[in-house]
C-alpha cells in the first residue's frame, strides 16, 4: 500500500500541470545541464590544472599576457612591468577595442579568482553553457520544439571552430551572440517592430533589446561586428523598396558607430596627443586570400580522412589559411538544403529565404578571390580572416535544418518520438564528427582542444618556466629589472631562432613585480630603444643596460644556433663574472649582473656623471628599421638593407643644447641599372641616383626635441644570394649615423 500511494503521488507530480514560467525554467536547466555535462566529458575538465591555460603558445600567450595585464593595471592599455626600462602603451592595438565587453567580463572574473590562468580557464569553459543557452532561446523564438531546439544548440555550441580557436583565439572562440544577431536581422529583414524611436515602442522588450544588442556588439569582437554589418547591407539589397526597414538598418548602423567611437575614445585621445607609430601593424591584400573561405573545408571532416586523395588535400591546405571552417554533418546537410532553396523558383518559408540569401552571399564576400578580397584592396585590408564567417554560416545552416525538421515531425500524426530519436542521433554523431581528436601535421599536435591534451603538451614547460621565473625573483627582489635576449618585436614578429610571437612574454607571465625588457610596442619609444641596445657589441650592451637599472639577463636558447649562443654564454660569463642558471628544460638562461652592474654604476657615480649617462643613454639614441647588421669586407664596414628603412633619431635628453644628426656613407646598388633612391627627411623629400659604381651621401639635420624620423626608399631590384634569406636591395660602405 505505502508503495503503491509513492507511485501515486510521483505521478500526480510528473502530470501536474506547469505554469508556462516553469515550464521555460525546467527547459534552460535541462540545456545548462546537459551542456555542462557534455563539456566536462569533451573538454576533459577532470585533467584540468588551472593555472595551466589551455594555450600556451603563440596568440594564447598573448591573450595570457592582456588578462594578467588587466590583472594588475585595471586596464589593457598600459603596463608598467614590460618594455623595460619604459613601460609600454598597449593603444595601438586596435583590434582590443573592439573586444572590450569581454575583457570588462574578465575583470569581473579577475575579482574573484586573482589568477590569470584560472580567468582563462573559466572563461573559456563558459562559453560552452553560455552559447547553447543563447543558441537555445533564439531558436525557441523561430518556434521550434524543445527537442530540437536543445540538439541544434548543442551542435552549434560544439563546432570544430570553437575547439580549433580555443584558448589561442578565445575571444573569436566567443562567438555566442550569433545566435542573437541571427534573430535581430531576421526582425529586421520581416520588419518586426524593432529599432523603432517611437516614445510608446521603445520600452517594448523586443525593441529595447534591439538597441541593447547593436549598442554593445562592437565591443564584442571586431571581426562578427564586421559580418554583421555586411548581413545588414546584404538585407538593405534584398529589401531595397521599403523604406522601414531602409530606417532599421541605418538606425543599427548608428547604435554600432557610437559604440564604436566611445570604446575607441581612449585610442583616439591617444592618437591626438602623440606622434604616428610607423610600425604599427598593418595587413596586406595578399592576407584576405590567404585568410579566405575554403568551401572545401565546410565538407571536410579531419576525422573522415580515410583516402589518400583526402590526406593529401589535408597536407595541402594546412600551408595556408585557419582551416576552422567545418561545418559537421548537421550544418553540412543544412547548407545544402539552404543552396537547394535558393534556387527555387516559389520561396514560401520566409525564415528559409531570409537564411539562403545570408548564406550566399557570406559564401560571396568570403571565399577566397571573393569580394572580401575586393574590400581589402579599395577600402581596408585591416579586415583578413574572411574564413572567420563560417560560424555564421554554420549557425545559418543549423538553424535551416532545425526549422525543416521541426516542421517536418509537426505535421507527422505518428512516430514523432521515432523521428527525434533518429534526429538525436545524428546530432550526437555530428558532435562526435566536430571534436577535432588526434589531428596532427608534420608529427605536431596542430590543437590541444581539451585539457588532458593541453596538460601533456604543456605542464613540463608550464612548471618549468614558472621555477625558473621564481628563482629570478628570488634573486633580485621587487627591484629586479630584466633584460631579454634575443631582441624580438612585440606584437607580430613571426620568429626568431626557433622562438615564435609573445615566447618572451612567460618571464612576465610568472612573475609579480619584476620588470622585463619584451613586450615595447613595436615602432614606439620603448622598442626602439630596445632595438637600438641590442644591436650594439655585447660589452656595449652590459654597460648600458647595467647604467639604466637592468640587473639580469634572460636568454632564450631557442633563439640562437648552438655555436652563437655559446659565443654568447662565454662573453657574458668573461665580462660580468655571472654564472647561468637553466631553466629544467634548459632553453632559458639567467646571469645574475647585479655585481657587475653595481660595479659599473659606481664607476660613474664617482665622476658624478651617472644620472647624466643614464638619461642620455635612455633619451638620445639612434634606431633602424630594414638595415641589417655591420659587416666587415677586409677594410671596409658594408652594410646590406631592404628597399624601405626608416631611421628614428630621438632627442629627448633633459640638457638644452642643440643637437645635430650627421650622416656619412656610400651606397651602393649591386644592379648593373641605376636606381632611385629617395631620402625623406622629416616629411622634406630628395631624391637621387644610385648604382654599382655607388653614391656618396653625405648630411646633417638640426634635430627637434623627440622624435625625428628619415625615410629612404629605393626602386633598385633585389639582389638574390643563395642560401640567404634576407631582402637585399642596397648596400651601404662604412656608414656613419651619429648624434652631436
Amino acid at each position: 500500500m505505502i508503495v503503491n500511494k509513492k507511485i501515486l503521488i510521483y505521478h500526480k507530480i510528473l502530470t501536474m500541470k506547469l505554469t508556462s514560467k516553469w515550464k521555460k525554467l525546467i527547459e534552460y536547466f535541462l540545456v545548462l545541464f546537459i551542456t555542462m555535462i557534455l563539456t566536462y566529458i569533451i573538454l576533459r575538465i577532470d585533467s584540468i590544472k588551472w593555472d595551466l591555460p589551455i594555450s600556451y603558445y603563440w596568440d594564447g600567450l598573448a591573450t595570457s599576457f592582456e588578462i594578467k595585464t588587466i590583472l594588475e593595471t585595471g586596464w589593457w592599455l598600459k603596463n608598467p612591468y614590460v618594455g623595460a626600462p619604459f613601460g609600454t602603451s598597449l593603444y595601438d592595438f586596435s583590434g582590443f577595442y573592439f573586444d572590450s565587453f569581454y575583457f570588462f567580463i574578465i575583470k569581473i572574473m579577475l575579482f574573484f579568482t586573482k589568477n590569470w590562468g584560472m580567468t582563462l580557464n573559466i572563461f573559456y569553459i563558459s562559453l560552452y553553457p553560455v552559447t547553447s543557452l543563447i543558441s537555445y532561446f533564439v531558436m525557441r523564438k523561430f518556434k521550434i520544439s524543445f527537442i530540437i531546439s536543445l540538439m541544434g544548440s548543442l551542435v552549434f555550441t560544439f563546432l570544430e571552430y570553437r575547439f580549433l580557436r580555443g584558448g589561442y583565439h578565445l575571444l573569436l572562440s566567443a562567438y555566442n551572440l550569433i545566435p542573437l544577431i541571427v534573430l535581430f536581422l531576421y526582425y529586421i529583414y520581416s520588419n518586426e517592430e524593432i529599432l523603432v524611436l517611437d516614445k510608446k515602442k521603445f520600452k517594448t522588450k523586443k525593441n529595447l533589446s534591439a538597441f541593447i544588442l547593436f549598442l554593445l556588439l562592437p565591443a564584442t569582437g571586431v571581426y562578427y561586428t564586421f559580418f554583421t554589418c555586411f548581413f545588414l547591407i546584404v538585407i538593405l539589397i534584398i529589401k531595397n523598396r521599403k523604406i522601414e526597414i531602409i530606417k532599421k538598418v541605418l538606425i543599427a548602423y548608428s547604435c554600432m558607430l557610437l559604440s564604436i567611437f566611445l570604446i575607441y575614445l581612449p585610442g583616439i585621445a591617444y592618437k591626438l596627443t602623440n606622434s604616428e607609430n610607423l610600425e604599427k601593424p598593418s595587413r596586406l591584400v595578399s592576407e584576405s586570400e590567404y585568410y579566405g573561405l575554403r568551401i572545401s573545408n565546410l565538407f571536410i571532416s579531419k576525422k573522415m580522412i580515410f583516402t589518400s586523395r583526402i590526406r593529401e588535400y589535408f597536407q595541402y591546405i594546412m600551408e595556408s589559411g585557419e582551416n576552422s571552417e567545418y561545418l559537421g554533418i548537421i550544418g553540412i546537410i543544412g547548407f545544402l538544403y539552404l543552396m537547394y532553396y535558393l534556387l527555387k523558383r516559389k520561396k514560401t518559408n520566409e525564415k528559409m529565404e531570409f537564411l539562403s540569401y545570408l548564406n550566399i552571399f557570406g559564401i560571396l564576400l568570403s571565399v577566397k578571390s571573393g569580394f572580401g578580397v575586393l574590400f581589402s584592396i579599395y577600402i581596408t585590408g585591416l579586415i583578413r580572416g574572411y574564413g572567420r564567417i563560417s560560424v555564421f554560416i554554420a549557425y545559418f545552416s543549423i538553424l535551416a535544418i532545425c526549422i525543416k525538421i521541426n516542421d517536418f515531425i509537426k505535421n507527422k500524426d505518428r512516430n514523432k518520438l521515432f523521428y527525434n530519436l533518429i534526429f538525436i542521433g545524428i546530432c550526437f554523431f555530428s558532435i562526435w564528427d566536430q571534436i577535432p581528436q588526434n589531428v596532427r601535421y608534420n608529427n605536431q599536435a596542430v590543437t590541444e582542444y581539451d585539457y588532458r591534451s593541453s596538460k601533456e603538451k604543456y605542464e613540463k614547460e608550464f612548471n618549468s618556466d614558472k621555477k625558473f621565473v621564481s628563482y629570478i625573483e628570488t634573486k633580485l627582489g621587487e627591484t629586479g629589472m630584466v633584460f631579454q635576449l634575443p631582441y624580438f618585436k612585440f606584437p607580430e614578429a613571426g620568429y626568431v631562432g626557433s622562438i615564435s610571437d609573445y615566447q618572451l612574454i612567460k618571464g612576465y607571465l610568472h612573475s609579480k613585480k619584476i620588470k622585463w625588457s619584451y613586450g615595447a610596442y613595436k615602432g614606439k619609444k620603448e622598442d626602439l630603444w630596445n632595438r637600438q641596445i641590442s644591436s650594439l657589441s655585447l660589452p656595449e650592451i652590459l654597460e648600458k643596460i647595467s647604467i639604466v637599472g637592468f640587473n639580469g639577463i634572460y636568454v632564450d636558447k631557442r633563439g640562437y644556433n648552438s655555436k652563437d649562443y655559446q659565443k654568447l654564454e662565454k662573453e657574458i660569463i668573461l665580462i660580468t663574472g655571472s654564472q647561468p642558471y637553466f631553466s629544467d628544460d634548459k632553453n632559458l638562461v639567467f646571469f645574475d649582473i647585479r655585481e657587475y652592474a653595481n660595479l659599473i654604476k659606481n664607476k660613474y657615480s664617482e665622476n658624478g656623471s651617472l644620472e647624466t649617462q643614464k638619461d642620455k643613454i635612455l633619451n638620445e639614441f639612434i634606431s633602424t628599421e630594414g638595415i641589417y647588421s655591420e659587416e666587415l669586407l677586409g677594410e671596409n664596414r658594408q652594410t646590406w638593407a631592404k628597399n624601405e628603412i626608416t631611421i628614428y633619431i630621438v632627442n629627448d635628453a633633459k640638457d638644452n643644447k642643440d643637437k645635430v644628426f650627421n650622416f656619412n656613407s656610400k651606397i651602393f646598388t649591386p644592379s648593373a641599372k641605376t636606381s632611385k633612391i629617395v631620402f625623406d627627411i622629416n616629411g622634406s623629400k630628395k631624391s637621387y641616383i644610385v648604382d654599382k659604381k655607388g653614391l656618396d651621401m653625405k648630411f646633417n639635420i638640426k634635430l627637434k626635441k623627440g622624435r625625428n624620423v628619415i625615410k629612404i626608399e629605393t626602386d633598385a631590384p633585389r639582389y638574390i644570394v643563395p642560401l640567404d634569406s634576407r631582402e637585399l636591395y642596397i648596400k651601404f660602405e662604412n656608414l656613419k649615423m651619429q648624434i652631436q
